[in-house]
C-alpha cells in the first residue's frame, strides 16, 4: 500500500505532486493498523479527557449561566492542542 501512495503523491520525474503537510497525512492515515499509532488503551484515555472536558465545560454552564467562560476556555485549549499539533507535524 505504501508504495501505491508513493505513487499517488509523487509525479514521474520524482517530484511531489502535493505539499509536504498533505503527504504526511496521507502517509498517516494509510498505516493506522501499525505501531507507534493509539491502542485500546489511548482511545479509552483519550475517550475519558472528553468527557471530563465535557463535564467540566458543563459545570461551568450552570455556575456562571452562561456559554462564555466555557466558550474562552474551549478556545484556549484549543490553541494548546493545535500548537502540539504543528509541533508533532512540522517538528518543532
Amino acid at each position: 500500500m505504501a508504495l501505491v501512495l508513493r505513487r499517488a503523491v509523487r509525479r514521474p520525474d520524482g517530484t511531489e505532486a502535493c505539499g509536504r503537510l498533505f503527504g504526511r497525512l496521507l502517509h498517516a492515515s494509510s498505516r493506522r493498523g501499525h505501531a507507534g499509532l493509539p491502542g485500546p488503551a489511548a482511545v479509552a484515555l483519550g475517550a475519558a479527557a472528553v468527557f471530563v472536558a465535557g463535564l467540566i465545560w458543563s459545570l461551568m454552564y450552570v455556575r456562571y449561566q452562561s456559554v462564555w467562560p466555557g466558550y474562552l476556555s474551549h478556545a484556549i485549549v484549543d490553541l494548546c492542542v493545535f500548537g502540539l499539533g504543528a509541533a508533532l507535524l512540522f517538528g518543532g
